[in-house]
């Protein structure tokens, strides 16, 4: 059995590698190569994936000591591969880990497995390894089927934006840091391995997801000294780092902990605060959730007549779940997840060319990109630059070799700043421009030189040398 499967593998990496030369051929150029290779390579690793997990599964199936011994310790495309966790009796999951993998083949990776592994319950876990946290590590977690949960065992509950992941509170996407988690680690402060969080730098103090020198006024220090907490009762410590009233209500100096009748407990960034009693609701305050009056439906934070589109209502919760692929935004409206999955509130996965956020949105990762995995942590087709949250082109130049500018310009540009500017018909040797069209003049008063336009109705060749047309 387990030769037919490791067969099986090499033919479908094979296959993949076929296909992914074909379509190089058909659309040609440096540009379609990278993309096919990129695609070859994570549809290899994923291959991997579920030849590991497969073999994995049946042997505890069939009551065989699990026998690790006989994977190769290099993936096909040569990613060093760890098993974790071998034991299923003790441990319902296993995570096979792949170390040394190339960014962009990680992002694609991320984005792809769980629609194209063959197990259940995959997930790929970034408070531990991941593209996001280590970028060049992956960690698949993937469930036994036949391994029993005991029957009294309760629901974590993991405060901020942590999910229960094998039994412990993590960041599904992005990094812990003050108890929530956040897109990438504050400045003044690094990510400890043997935290599994942000911690700021010394001489710097943690206020809501920042890291600063001092506590702002109405704030204190916690008794480790390490966090910032409001001092004064009734306030909670914002996403921004603020105090804010709690309305009448209590806190603990992170957190609203009970409000005032008309309110109710809500969160938002991981900050529990209390929110006004919406419209068609009755709020007894306290520790309560609101409670839709008759003839109205919960829908996320909002009573309504009826539920939103795309969505239906559970009779189990007793409220408006969004449909399978869409999530609710901060409103009562359900948007989809771009052909990822969902769990009626937020987005489990997106679909390709697509991120999901710590939130738990989907949205496009910016044009003329291959892959990414935030909207500041992308990877640009070749020809382009990344620049904040887009890809620029480079006008028919190359991108440098981290993708942060552009190393020359085509014939006709000259290079400006991290991108490439016309020399507006003149001639240019990818780095400067060398003649200009009359009615510009060669200005070097920059980085690079350029042709400029003389001022209206004259001819010029600097800015302080022209003469008026008749």
């Amino acid at each position: 059995m387990q030769t037919k499967i490791n067969e099986t593998g090499r033919s479908m990496v094979e296959i993949l590698g076929v296909l992914a030369v074909i379509g190089v051929l058909s659309v040609g150029g440096i540009m379609g190569y990278k993309f096919a290779m990129v695609k070859y390579a994570a549809n290899a690793t994923i291959n991997d994936v579920n030849l590991r997990s497969t073999t994995l599964l049946q042997q505890n199936e069939s009551n065989k000591k699990l026998s690790l011994g006989e994977f190769d310790e290099i993936s096909t495309m040569g990613y060093p591969f760890t098993p974790i966790n071998e034991d299923l009796v003790d441990n319902e999951f296993i995570l096979l880990e792949f170390s040394d993998v190339p960014k962009d083949v990680c992002n694609v990776v991320q984005q792809n497995i769980a629609q194209q592994t063959n197990v259940e319950k995959v997930l790929v876990n970034n408070d531990i390894n991941g593209c996001l946290l280590d970028k060049n590590t992956i960690g698949v977690y993937f469930q036994a089927p036949n391994i029993l949960v005991e029957e009294n065992e309760e629901d974590i509950e993991c405060p901020g934006r942590q999910v229960a992941i094998n039994g412990k509170c993590g960041c599904r996407i992005g990094y812990m840091f003050n108890d929530t988690c956040v897109a990438s680690c504050p400045s003044n402060s690094t990510f400890s391995d043997d935290l599994k969080s942000c911690v700021c730098d010394a001489g710097y103090v943690m206020q809501g997801t920042s890291c600063r020198t001092g506590c702002a006024a109405k704030m204190q220090l916690t008794d480790d000294g390490t966090r910032c907490v409001c001092s004064n009762a009734g306030e909670y410590l914002s996403y921004s780092g603020s105090c804010n009233s709690c309305n009448g209500g209590e806190s603990d100096g992170f957190n609203c902990i009970s409000c005032a009748p008309g309110y109710y407990l809500n969160s938002w960034s991981g900050y529990t605060y209390c929110a006004s009693c919406p419209s068609g609701a009755t709020c007894a305050g306290g520790t309560e959730t609101f409670v839709c009056n008759e003839g109205y439906q919960r829908a996320n934070t909002e009573c309504l007549r009826n539920c939103p589109s795309n969505s239906s209502f559970d009779e189990e919760t007793q409220q408006c779940v969004c449909n399978e692929g869409y999530y609710y935004s901060s409103s009562a409206s359900c948007y989809s997840c771009k052909g990822g999955e969902s769990d009626g509130f937020k987005c489990l996965y997106c679909g390709e060319g697509s991120y999901l956020d710590i939130s738990g949105a989907c949205y496009s990762c910016p044009a003329n990109s291959i892959s990414c995995t935030s909207s500041y942590d992308f990877i640009c087709n070749e020809g382009y630059y990344a620049s904040y949250s887009s890809c620029n082109s480079c006008n028919g130049g190359t991108a440098s070799t981290d993708g942060k500018s552009c190393e020359t310009c085509a014939s006709g540009y000259y290079k400006n700043g991290s991108g490439c500017s016309s020399c507006n018909g003149g001639t240019s040797d990818g780095k400067n421009c060398l003649s200009c069209l009359e009615g510009y003049y060669l200005n070097s008063s920059g980085t690079a030189t350029s042709c400029t336009a003389c001022i209206t109705n004259s001819t010029c060749t600097s800015a302080t040398d022209y003469t008026c047309k008749e």
